[in-house]
């Protein structure tokens, strides 16, 4: 089990690597992006890498932009 691998050694990479393709499976792209974006701390760099990680920061909800708020005169 992946969960078990992690809670002991949490920079395994093949546990990680296998974490973030069950939650992207399961559709929890929020999951899987920060089980990537670990991977990218602890691999060389990696386009295949930044690929992924880009596809699935596209499938997160976009978070609405604050409102601007209006200047009184004072």
């Amino acid at each position: 089990d992946f969960d078990n691998a992690l809670e002991r050694e949490p920079d395994d990479i093949k546990a990680l690597a296998q974490r973030a393709k069950a939650h992207d499976a399961c559709g929890d792209f929020a999951a899987a992006l920060a089980h990537l974006d670990r991977l990218a701390t602890l691999l060389p760099p990696s386009p295949m890498l930044d690929e992924h990680r880009e596809r699935l920061r596209a499938q997160l909800p976009k978070k609405p932009k604050p409102a601007k708020r209006k200047r009184t005169k004072g």
